[in-house]
């Protein structure tokens, strides 16, 4: 008989639960692709970021279930573990304070929960597609879990993002049966990379008041070297100079970030912080597979016009090349920022007024 696993452990789901002082610390508000402006309140153990025996892959050549992630997953979910160093985390002001051994928790928890959602999966499953239909592997090497090893892990014949993107433009290739490999691929994949992560300053962003984070159903956001915020040009092979942040958002409040963009175990909470948030909430939005969880069913009416979308940064960029070319445009867009920004300020000291 099947089993709901979570890919998305449940103790970081919780701590984006609806009115947790109410006894609502098991449900939390669901929205689903395509996005709309009321979510569904759903159950965080039945209907968060699960699927039937994800710790119980299948092995390609015989069929049979095979427990390759239970141990390695259970492990980091242990309550002295990850759920324990976030917690401390969580309670902390000004400075954040580890050990040794809770930042390499830490940075394990992240490499761990980059590499296991679907949407990752996915990519593995593209990537094997790819290795086949370009006749680097034949369908018995997919049972050959060293080999796979070799040439998906450690990326033998370096494999380009673009290579993969152009193969799937001109011909959509998925693998069945493969869950088995990616289960076993992806703790591999994160062993390659936690150390270029722990390696990286650790530090958070705290969500400034009238703000707050959500979580997606692949939560760890990736920004590369030049703030390449919606398409990370990298397969898995992260460098420790390349530039690239990793940051989980652990609960509405408070993301944690690997990154050389702050200084180490410092917690951002000045008036950048709010930029920030709707920077980690766009990425959690686009990184979403089938949905993102949230402790408010209000998050597409507080954020739906600031959201970074491929479309809107298109725009952008477009708009700041005709700006720079331009100066009647310059002065418009520098009038319509500050009517924008006077408003902003005007609804802020409107809500104080009214508390």
């Amino acid at each position: 008989m099947s089993q709901k696993d979570h890919y998305v452990p449940q103790f970081l789901l919780r701590n984006f639960s609806i009115e947790k002082n109410v006894g609502q610390s098991g449900l939390v508000y669901i929205y689903k692709k395509p996005f709309i402006v009321r979510p569904r309140e759903g159950s965080i153990a039945k209907h968060a970021a699960n699927e039937p025996d994800f710790y119980e892959g299948r092995d390609a050549i015989t069929k049979q279930p095979t427990k390759i992630t239970d141990d390695i997953y259970r492990e980091i979910e242990k309550g002295k573990n990850a759920p324990s160093v976030i917690r401390k985390i969580l309670t902390q002001e000004g400075q954040i304070s580890l050990s040794f051994e809770e930042e390499s928790i830490m940075a394990t928890m992240v490499a761990h929960q980059y590499t296991r959602t679907k949407r990752f999966r996915g990519k593995i499953n593209r990537f094997l597609a790819f290795l086949l239909d370009s006749g680097y592997i034949l369908k018995e090497d997919l049972g050959d879990r060293e080999k796979i090893k070799e040439l998906v892990v450690k990326n033998k014949f370096n494999i380009s993002p673009k290579q993969i993107a152009l193969h799937f433009s001109k011909r959509r290739v998925s693998l069945s049966g493969t869950k088995g490999q990616e289960l076993f691929i992806a703790p591999h994949i994160a062993e390659c990379i936690v150390e270029e992560i722990y390696n990286k300053n650790l530090h958070s962003i705290i969500a400034p008041q009238g703000s707050y984070f959500i979580i997606s159903d692949d939560p760890v956001c990736v920004i590369g070297k030049d703030d390449d915020l919606l398409e990370i040009n990298n397969l898995w092979n992260f460098k420790r100079d390349d530039g690239y942040s990793f940051i989980l958002p652990i609960s509405p409040r408070k993301a944690v970030v690997f990154g050389n963009n702050a200084e180490k175990y410092r917690q951002i909470s000045d008036g950048n912080s709010g930029s920030l948030v709707v920077m980690v909430n766009s990425l959690s939005v686009n990184n979403t597979n089938e949905e993102f969880y949230s402790h408010t069913d209000n998050f597409m009416r507080d954020y739906k016009r600031h959201l970074i979308t491929p479309g809107r940064l298109l725009s952008y960029k477009k708009g700041l090349e005709e700006i720079k070319n331009n100066p009647i445009k310059r002065v418009k867009f520098f009038t319509k920022y500050c009517i924008w920004k006077l408003k902003t300020v005007l609804i802020g000291l409107l809500e104080l007024l009214r508390r």
